[in-house]
């Protein structure tokens, strides 16, 4: 029963202090990502988190794009 109370408390917790987001990726890129990461010393959630920022830090650093919303951004083409 602790087992149970302590996993109740760590999802309580988890789900105060973080939000939470589902990511897909093309079949098997999952695993190549996860090494990329493990390579780095970073989870595959660390290293998601690290890319956004750095992307968020260099878009900023242009404020021209950033300033006009991020719908203004330049997007990579699907296909």
């Amino acid at each position: 029963m602790d087992k149970q109370k302590q996993i109740i408390r760590q999802n309580k917790y988890v789900a105060e202090k973080y939000d939470r987001f589902t990511a897909t990726f093309p079949k098997g890129k999952k695993e190549e990502y996860r090494v990329h990461a493990e390579k780095k010393g970073l989870s595959l959630n660390g290293l998601i988190n690290e890319l956004i920022e750095d992307d968020i830090v260099k878009y900023k650093n242009r404020g021209d794009i950033y300033d006009k919303g991020c719908d203004k951004s330049p997007r990579r083409k699907q296909g």
